[in-house]
């Protein structure tokens, strides 16, 4: 399993990012699908020797969007977009702007998760026992969002395509739900996105298909075959066998991301489960499909102090759906879309 990808330690307090102001003017699915085939292509300015370049491909950027709220629901939302490679802020701004309508506004501000989530510091001593009664340490909770597959490689299925949020009224996008948990949030809460290009799985797909074409998919299946040999077939006539290739092929296998999702609130003592984040755990359910799903998980405690760390360091996560603790536990991992 790859190590997850840290941009820099939470201790930094301060970073360049782009700030959005929306306004009522819906996203234009086209458009969106454009440019994020773009951000796809953004790569790093690190420099590195000519002859490295012969072996290993340029470096990819972590691009980073964030919701913040500070708690009070008379102050409004922030949108915050942001990569973790300051050289490329200005390429990451042409794009963001040709990505959201005209009428948003769009500037460069120096800002922090750190600023709004200050890490909760538990009294030391015993002998502060009596203060800590009257001023209670704050405590974090946190959800994490997961990609959990029905097959080990159901990672490369669709989602549920970002045009069928917006072809009727009754229909809607899923970070609305979370754009409203936040307007309503009493407490400091901020929900990160982090989006890093994925490697060009097409051998991979082209692999799957003729496995899934040929009745090998699941080991079970190439077991009972290598015994059994099956006869050639002319087509295939299991309707989730079909399903699995038809989205196989909608697949865009050489633009896909890595993509980390998680929510932080700061909250009072107590509140193991504070109502701001309920609406947040089922933000992405109508997003999954026929055999990938996201999945949500709500943390406090040493796990909810992990996610903080992951989230004020820009810590991607890599997915994990062929190591063996993933083959123990089920299928259950960071999403892979396109």
């Amino acid at each position: 399993m790859e190590p997850p990808l840290t941009d820099s330690p939470s201790t930094q307090t301060t970073r360049t990012y782009l700030e959005l102001t929306p306004t009522e003017q819906p996203l234009d699915p086209a458009t969106v699908q454009a440019q994020f085939k773009r951000l796809h292509q953004l790569t790093t300015s690190a420099d590195q020797p000519w002859y490295r370049s012969l072996f290993t491909s340029e470096p990819r950027p972590t691009i980073e969007w964030l919701l913040a709220t500070d708690g009070d629901p008379d102050t409004p939302l922030h949108y915050y977009v942001g990569i973790d490679d300051p050289d490329a802020l200005d390429h990451l701004e042409q794009l963001v702007r040709t990505l959201v309508p005209n009428e948003y506004e769009l500037d460069q501000t120096e800002w922090h998760p750190i600023n709004l989530l200050p890490m909760p510091t538990p009294t030391p001593d015993e002998e502060d026992e009596s203060d800590s009664e009257v001023n209670p340490t704050p405590t974090l909770q946190a959800v994490e969002f997961h990609g959990s597959a029905d097959r080990r490689e159901d990672w490369q299925t669709r989602l549920t395509p970002f045009e069928a949020f917006t072809e009727s009224a009754d229909t809607r996008l899923p970070l609305a739900a979370i754009v409203e948990a936040l307007a309503g949030a009493t407490c400091p809460t901020v929900y990160q996105t982090l989006l890093r290009p994925y490697r060009d799985w097409t051998g991979d797909a082209a692999d799957r298909c003729y496995r899934l074409e040929r009745g090998l998919d699941t080991p079970a299946q190439r077991a009972v075959d290598s015994i059994f040999p099956a006869p050639e077939a002319d087509g295939v006539d299991d309707p989730e066998t079909n399903t699995r290739l038809e989205e196989l092929d909608a697949k865009n296998a050489r633009r896909s991301f890595v993509v980390n999702a998680r929510v932080v609130a700061v909250t009072e003592p107590g509140d193991s489960r504070p109502t701001d984040l309920e609406g947040i755990t089922s933000a992405f359910e109508a997003a999954s499909r026929t055999c990938y799903s996201i999945d949500a998980t709500h943390d406090a405690d040493e796990k909810a102090h992990s996610i903080y760390e992951d989230l004020t360091s820009r810590t991607v996560h890599l997915p994990d759906y062929d190591t063996l603790t993933s083959k123990l536990r089920g299928p259950r991992t960071r999403v892979v879309a396109s």
